[in-house]
């Protein structure tokens, strides 16, 4: 990464380093100590796995890829649609959204920062975004990495939307939220801004105290 590019304002960094955290992705990681040389080689046990994946009442997703390296070589499989108005089948080689391994991408940014001496991981989010949240004075940087902060994700807010909407009382924001919920229960494929989502959580008390384990919260 060259320097030019870590010029990038502090305050952008952070910003996007509460979004990358806040935003939940999910994974789907198959584990194999004996995954066959061929790319195409058959393995039930592993196609079973990715199966359950995207059906039945626990399904994750309507359709998901895997790709293991073990010892003795490697296993690429796909399961369910890519495509759910259209039906396409997923492929092995279809190009997936980074989700939450975003934030690996984005904690390197942060240590790297840190380490030429631009910033520290005890500065809090007022200090370099301020206003963006209410509480943002009580949160570090290091919370927000270490998964630490009490900050709500977007997990909570789909189990509960209509709880979470009902915390904000700004009517023509919450109208906005309402809308946009709306659209993306009709049509999940919408993109929608990352900023909402911290407009949303600004209204939210947090799950659990700063700097407390989630763990033990």
């Amino acid at each position: 990464m060259t320097t030019h590019r870590i010029a990038t304002p502090l305050r952008d960094v952070l910003f996007w380093l509460a979004i990358a955290l806040l935003v939940a992705g999910c994974v789907v990681v198959l584990r194999s100590d004996r995954a066959e040389r061929s790319a195409g080689a058959d393995r039930p046990d592993l196609q079973r796995v990715l199966d359950s994946a995207v059906t039945g009442r626990g399904r994750i997703a309507p359709g998901a890829t895997a790709y293991v390296d073990g010892p003795n070589g490697t296993w690429r499989g796909a399961a369910g649609i890519a495509d759910v108005r259209a039906g396409t089948p997923m492929q092995p080689d279809a190009r997936m959204r980074l989700e939450s391994v975003s934030k690996v991408f984005t904690a390197t940014l942060i240590l790297q920062l840190a380490q030429e001496g631009r910033l520290t991981l005890e500065d809090s989010v007022e200090r370099w975004q301020p206003d963006l949240l209410p509480y943002g004075g009580e949160l570090t940087i290091r919370q927000l990495l270490t998964m630490s902060s009490g900050l709500i994700d977007t997990n909570d807010v789909a189990r509960r939307p209509a709880a979470y909407l009902a915390r904000v009382k700004d009517a023509h924001l919450r109208g906005q939220l309402e809308a946009i919920v709306a659209r993306a229960a009709a049509d999940p494929t919408i993109e929608v801004s990352p900023r909402w989502w911290i407009k949303l959580a600004a209204w939210q008390p947090l799950r659990f105290a700063p700097g407390t384990p989630r763990a033990t919260a």
